[in-house]
């Protein structure tokens, strides 16, 4: 449920522009009660989504999760990852999964994250100029 709190905060900050957008989630498994959907939020079969990830490793639940909107009938127009963790050919998976055509976007990767963190630690560890 990483992607939640991403998906939810965009679609909230999507009501102040002239492009309002709805957010979904997609569950591992259907629950044992209430209605039983893969899919909780407000779209319908033929809408357009992005699929939005916080990490991908291997590609995987995001893989999984673009299976499930598929099936739902949903129109993938683009994926969205916060984090790449440059592993395990993650990103080069989802971009065969979708057959090349949609857009595959990481906001960062590891090595971007590292690399701003080690910049971090150079300038905490150097002198302070009065």
């Amino acid at each position: 449920m990483g992607a939640d709190p991403i998906a939810i905060s965009t679609a909230t900050a999507s009501a102040r522009t002239s492009r309002e957008i709805c957010w979904f989630s997609v569950r591992k498994d259907r629950k044992g009660h209430g209605r039983g959907r893969l899919i909780e939020g407000d779209v319908k079969a033929g809408f357009e989504v992005a699929v939005v990830d916080d990490v991908v490793t291997t590609g995987g639940s995001t893989i999984e999760a673009i299976e499930k909107c598929r099936e739902a009938g949903l129109q993938i127009v683009q994926v969205l990852v916060l984090v790449d963790r440059e592993q395990d050919a993650g990103m080069e998976k989802i971009r065969m999964a979708l057959g090349g055509d949609v857009p595959v976007v990481a906001l960062f990767t590891k090595s971007e994250v590292r690399h701003a963190w080690e910049a971090r630690q150079t300038l905490s560890l150097s002198p302070q100029i009065p």
